[in-house]
């Protein structure tokens, strides 16, 4: 995890496909209503938390796995009386059945193996309540895309990342929707992801500026990057998309 640990030393935020653009669509599509209990699954340093907290009056939990991420967090997050932290496997919730009005995701379905992907599932709907909203938006394989290339894809990756691009599995769309539809969700809409107009991006100046800030994360800083530029070719064989699932009464 050393990648997703020095991004988290960056403050690195919307870590995802499409960044903040895919987080705007999610935060719509998630319908937040005043009062309601809000879990986020791997929040990360905390950017989409802070962007739903200061915009809902409900109560916002946000879990990560890593400590380096939770760090990064509580500072985005120490003014907002709606929100708390904690560590937490999203495999093993340490969390009460039929309590949370929605939960959300991004980008972390995928960095799992097939099996923790659907005990992941199997423990969101065992924490959403009855008619409760579950959100997910993900990298997933193009339907084109087989088995041999998923998996010197995914190897790579894990070589030079620690994780995974996207599912262990050649999972495509309909190979999606057949998991949550067997975990027991009805699919209210799986949709493609595309960047919205108006969206700017932070300057690549002002993160690089951070990093001189802060010399032990320099050479890192360079040493991912040139496995990004890599890996930079990879993106033609996903594709990003918004799933929308209930729980049913």
């Amino acid at each position: 995890m050393a990648y997703l640990v020095h991004l988290a030393q960056q403050g690195a935020a919307y870590i995802h496909p499409l960044g903040a653009s895919a987080t705007t669509q999610l935060l719509v599509m998630l319908e937040v209503r005043p009062g309601n209990r809000i879990l986020e699954i791997g929040c990360g340093t905390g950017s989409t938390l802070a962007l739903a907290a200061q915009a809902h009056a409900a109560q916002f939990t946000g879990i990560d796995l890593l400590p380096a991420m939770l760090q990064a967090a509580r500072p985005r997050v120490r003014s907002l009386r709606n929100v708390c932290l904690a560590q937490a496997n999203g495999v093993h919730l340490p969390l009460a059945s039929d309590v949370y009005d929605r939960v959300y995701t991004e980008s972390v379905l995928g960095f799992q193996t097939a099996l923790d992907t659907r005990a992941m599932l199997a423990e969101i709907f065992r924490v959403l309540k009855p008619r409760g909203r579950y959100l997910a938006n993900e990298a997933i394989w193009k339907t084109t895309v087989d088995a041999s290339v998923a998996a010197r894809i995914n190897a790579l990756s894990l070589r030079d990342f620690g994780l995974r691009p996207a599912s262990e599995l050649p999972w495509h769309v309909d190979e999606w929707l057949t998991l949550m539809l067997a975990t027991g969700f009805c699919v209210r809409s799986a949709d493609l992801l595309i960047p919205t107009k108006g969206f700017t991006r932070s300057s690549s100046w002002l993160k690089w500026l951070k990093i001189f800030l802060r010399p032990h994360l320099l050479a890192p800083a360079l040493y991912y990057r040139r496995r990004l530029r890599a890996h930079q070719d990879e993106g033609k064989y996903l594709e990003a998309r918004l799933f929308v699932l209930e729980k049913p009464v």
